[in-house]
């Protein structure tokens, strides 16, 4: 439940292009992916999921079906071709949570579809 003086942030649904696609492992081992998005209300981030780590028994799938997603909301059939791609994003405040098709009815939150718990521990939605 909020808290009273929590602000309630409002839900905004807008087209981004997206700058980077980086795929990485981070120093606790954790296979991790962002991208950097440019609306028009700035910069912002899409990722830092934990996607995979050699110390979990799960993970495999998760890669790969948000990364089969990812590819499929933009358009392409690589990850080098993800840069200047069109797409939708789902935002509240900076938090951006959902991208989308940039004409197809098709919208991709990991946290529904991948099951993910959230984040890695530390990591944010960056700006």
């Amino acid at each position: 439940m909020e808290g009273k003086n929590e602000e309630k942030k409002e839900l905004v649904i807008e087209n981004a292009i997206i700058e980077q696609a980086d795929i990485f492992v981070e120093s606790s081992g954790v296979l991790t992916s962002w991208l950097k998005l440019r609306s028009n209300a700035g910069i912002s981030g899409f990722g830092g999921y934990g996607l995979y780590a050699e110390s979990r028994s799960t993970g495999d799938v998760t890669a790969g079906k948000f990364f089969t997603r990812l590819l499929n909301i933009a358009n392409a059939e690589s990850w080098r071709q993800l840069a200047g791609k069109a797409i939708r994003i789902k935002r509240s405040g900076e938090y951006v949570f959902e991208i989308g098709h940039i004409v197809k009815e098709d919208w991709f939150c990991p946290d529904v579809e991948c099951s993910i718990a959230g984040k890695n521990e530390g990591e944010g939605n960056a700006n």
